[in-house]
């Protein structure tokens, strides 16, 4: 490292506070303002970095746990902030999954009993027929 000068190094206050915040899944950018550094310090430590990854990847563990107590216990405020944890750390999503085997999932149509007439022409049977309630 000729030329570079001497290597930063992070107070113990500082390392305890860059695993904190990674903890929280906060951005390089925050946890350096944070701690008094540029970010491009930290981006510049692979050590740092490391830790950063382990402790994010922490973070994500931590909402899936959540989640799953969530799964076994009631509760609607902190299953909603669970859900968005999900959808913003995890990358999960609302989509419906519209195929099965990798085959699109085929609708069927709803047959109506109307006046109290069968469409059995159109191929339908009496158990597929739902009354109409008035």
């Amino acid at each position: 490292m000729a030329g570079r000068g001497k290597k930063f190094k992070f107070t113990d206050e500082q390392m305890a506070e860059i695993i904190r915040l990674a903890r929280l899944n906060c951005n390089t950018n925050t946890i350096a303002e944070a701690i008094g550094v540029s970010d491009d310090l930290l981006n510049q430590r692979p050590d740092i970095m490391a830790i950063l990854r382990k402790n994010r990847a922490l973070h994500r563990i931590d909402v899936r746990e959540g989640q799953a107590e969530v799964a076994k216990s009631e509760g609607k405020s902190r299953a909603t902030m669970l859900i968005w944890q999900g959808k913003n750390a995890l990358g999960q999503t609302d989509r419906v999954d519209k195929t099965s085997g990798g085959e699109r999932i085929k609708a069927s149509p709803v047959i109506i009993n109307v006046d109290g007439r069968h469409l059995t022409e159109l191929g339908a049977k009496p158990e597929d027929l739902i009354p109409v309630v008035d």
